[in-house]
């Protein structure tokens, strides 16, 4: 256990010389099951978020000298586990974007200045690379506490504001894949070159 207490405190230090766009999250599963009884052993879980799949490499490699630093401190041993990385990083298609943001816009969704560029993995980004595709942001208009995984999302996604924000995502989304396609093309022209998927904020 005190081995995870180092490399977690450790994890805290080096948040502060990881570049923007890094993130590193940690949890101990499991640290014993009596007050009065040094556990065993320790288990815990890391995870690095990153803008591209290399720096988040990289962030992996970075924590797990931090987790053999803890070992080397304490005089213990320890095991790494090093699960695959299922997503990359997403690619926004530079020509679907603003046709995107045009008929959001067009259906009364607001675009304000975001600075935040991260969000949530998606299996889509995986594809992105290879196929034209976006990954919309849509959002409700709530203060800065109002954010995600809050009861106040919960409770605005779930009323009239949350049936308008599916029926304005939708609508641009279908509106931005039909100017895509062009009049006059098969309905199943665009079926093997465009993604679009929305998600909310």
């Amino acid at each position: 256990m005190n081995a995870a207490v180092v490399a977690r405190t450790a994890i805290g230090l080096l948040r502060q010389q990881l570049r923007d766009g890094i993130r590193a999250h940690h949890v101990v599963q499991k640290a014993g099951e009596t007050v009065n009884v040094i556990p065993a052993y320790a288990v815990v879980d890391c995870m690095i978020r990153a803008d591209t799949h290399r720096r988040s490499r990289r962030g992996v490699g970075a924590s797990a000298s931090l987790f053999d630093a803890g070992a080397v401190a304490t005089d213990t041993s320890i095991e790494h586990t090093t699960l695959p990385s299922i997503y990359r990083e997403f690619r926004h298609d530079p020509d679907l974007a603003p046709l995107s943001e045009k008929h959001a816009k067009a259906v009364g969704r607001a675009f304000p200045d975001c600075p935040d560029t991260m969000f949530g993995s998606a299996g889509l980004g995986n594809v992105s690379p290879r196929i034209p595709a976006i990954h919309p942001l849509r959002s409700f208009d709530l203060p800065a506490e109002g954010g995600d995984h809050t009861a106040a999302l919960a409770v605005t996604a779930g009323g009239p504001e949350g049936d308008r924000f599916v029926r304005d995502a939708g609508l641009a989304m279908a509106r931005t894949v039909a100017e895509v396609r062009g009049p006059g093309e098969a309905p199943g022209a665009l079926s093997s070159g465009t993604l679009v998927q929305v998600i909310s904020r």
